[in-house]
């Protein structure tokens, strides 16, 4: 629609099947018809890039989505996809509490927003995870929906100690399915990319724990404007890359979800409630009178901080409402895994309480 507005004309090419040979006979079909600029999705092939290379200066080219190095092109627009790998490294690295093996999927080697997801997801648990955690993988979909189901599926039956599944890309709705389909949903965890219809109904299921968004269309809309840019006033763009955001949904879904269910009076639906009438019970009937909290992400070391202060400030009495003295309160501790599991674990589940 926008570029209608500028008076340009959008010619779309789709491929069934990615591969380099379909990608070069796309590229040729755009030349032959003297389009003024292209937009390409870029497969990281030598082929596909010294074709890019031999294009005329008159067919400027843009990559979206997945970025290829040592072209000409003019810039990319799309996500840091290493930095979103690392988004989901660090919330599966939240979801993820024991220790077992992560199967990492992607569409295939040669496009490199998949690679470079799983690099970054990769680097993040092995900063905060240690060897708790072995990846397997990555299996390639091919955008095959029907391998990634058969991939996922096959994985929950032979993998007994699978704890979590990354689709860094290609056929996540089809694995959300199988994992949905296997009844281990929430034991084992699923993280993915992309706002697509059927992976938001898995998110608002519990079968998806995550989908991270790349704001799409703004990978449309913004190289049409940079196109407009360069052929009637000659601009070209500052940078080379020109990042989108990561829209991390199920943030918000769990938020407003989280919010809906802390609301009722039904103890055993309310975590909030059912968690501070455990608590009340520990100290009151058991004498345990210190709380810890123990986060496993270096991501969450801010949040022990948070409770400590809620749980002094709140709890902290020395008179009952009556006006009655009572000196009473948890001691709240704040701690990181895995470090201070090592040093301190111990004292807390066999300690003195």
């Amino acid at each position: 629609k926008m570029a209608a507005t500028y008076g340009m004309e959008v010619i779309k090419l789709t491929m069934d099947c990615v591969t380099v040979e379909n990608q070069l006979e796309c590229i040729d079909k755009l030349e032959e018809m003297n389009v003024c600029g292209i937009m390409l999705v870029p497969i990281e092939n030598q082929r596909i890039r010294e074709r890019i290379n031999r294009l005329p200066e008159s067919v400027p080219v843009i990559t979206f989505n997945s970025d290829i190095s040592g072209t000409k092109r003019m810039c990319f627009v799309g996500n840091d996809h290493i930095m979103a790998g690392r988004t989901a490294g660090q919330l599966m690295s939240i979801v993820v509490r024991e220790s077992g093996k992560i199967a990492l999927l992607i569409s295939q080697m040669d496009f490199l927003p998949h690679v470079e997801r799983i690099h970054g997801f990769g680097k993040v648990l092995e900063e905060e995870r240690g060897g708790e955690i072995e990846m397997i993988g990555p299996y390639m979909t091919y955008e095959s929906e029907e391998r990634a189901f058969s991939i996922v599926k096959d994985l929950i039956h032979r993998e007994e100690d699978l704890v979590g599944i990354y689709m860094a890309g290609g056929g996540q709705q089809a694995a959300a399915r199988a994992l949905a389909q296997s009844g281990k949903a929430g034991k084992i965890h699923m993280i993915c990319h992309d706002m697509l219809p059927e992976t938001i109904h898995y998110l608002k299921e519990r079968v998806v724990d995550f989908t991270i968004g790349q704001e799409a269309f703004m990978q449309g809309y913004m190289p049409v404007e940079i196109f407009r840019d360069y052929h009637m006033f000659g601009r070209k763009p500052k940078l080379g890359r020109l990042f989108t955001g990561i829209d991390i949904r199920s943030m918000i879904e769990g938020a407003r979800d989280m919010d809906m269910r802390c609301k009722t009076d039904d103890v055993m639906c309310n975590p909030a409630l059912l968690d501070a009438g455990l608590m009340y019970i520990a100290m009151q009937k058991k004498g345990a009178n210190m709380s810890v909290m123990m986060p496993y992400a270096d991501s969450l070391k801010l949040m022990a901080d948070w409770y400590a202060q809620l749980w002094a400030e709140s709890l902290g009495k020395n008179v009952t409402l009556d006006g009655q003295p009572c000196n009473v309160g948890q001691t709240p501790i704040k701690t990181l895994g895995v470090t201070d599991q090592h040093s301190q674990l111990q004292l807390y589940t066999e300690g003195p309480f």
